[in-house]
């Protein structure tokens, strides 16, 4: 935004990180909390992107829900996903992710490989 003497405000990046924090509260429009502190709501989206400024997207410890059972190479009885294509081999990992897409890794994948991979299937979904 441009003050009346043509100048551009300047934010830290303290008040990036919070402002971004804030707008994954549930319930949050994006336009509403930019409204709220004159911003301009592509701002704050392009902040999001930030590596900088989103945790999200920074490369710390991150918890996902994992299931560790036996090989599924029959008809699940459930709705989940649809592992049945084909039984992993020993030293392969099938990964089913929320969005139905299915991958199948070696144990020796390269863990910044695979994690660029699953960022840019979340991030084209």
């Amino acid at each position: 935004m441009t003050r009346q003497d043509g100048s551009r405000r300047r934010h830290g990046a303290d008040f990036k990180r919070e402002i971004v924090a804030k707008s994954y509260d549930d319930g949050v429009s994006v336009a509403a909390l930019a409204r709220r502190f004159e911003l301009n709501a592509n701002m704050v989206f392009l902040w999001r992107r930030d590596e900088r400024f989103n945790v999200r997207l920074q490369g710390g410890t991150c918890f996902l829900p994992v299931q560790i059972g036996p090989p599924v190479c029959e008809t699940p009885a459930d709705t989940g996903p649809d592992l049945t294509s084909s039984c992993p081999t020993p030293g392969q990992i099938k990964i089913a992710l929320v969005c139905g897409t299915q991958l199948s890794v070696g144990t020796d994948v390269d863990e910044g490989a695979l994690v660029r991979v699953v960022r840019a299937i979340g991030s084209a979904v």
